[in-house]
């Protein structure tokens, strides 16, 4: 009985920091998406471009959070 327990606890920590690595692997992803489709277009055409970034900044710091809450649980 300890035996199984012991396996379902290692499954479900690897299935956790699968679901992490995928999370972070999405969110990082996704902000170079933005950052290189933000930075081929002309800067004349955007307004607030350091905010931009910063919203990016903090979605993909979020993103990460995430991930790292899921690793500590």
């Amino acid at each position: 009985m300890e035996q199984l327990v012991k396996t379902i606890a290692i499954n479900i920590g690897l299935l956790v920091e699968g679901f992490a690595a995928v999370i972070i692997a999405i969110a990082s992803a996704k902000a170079l998406f933005i950052y290189f489709k933000n930075y081929f277009v002309s800067y004349s055409l955007l307004e607030n471009t350091g905010r931009k970034y910063g919203e990016l900044r903090v979605q993909l710091g979020g993103s990460v959070a995430v991930a790292l809450e899921l690793l500590l649980g």
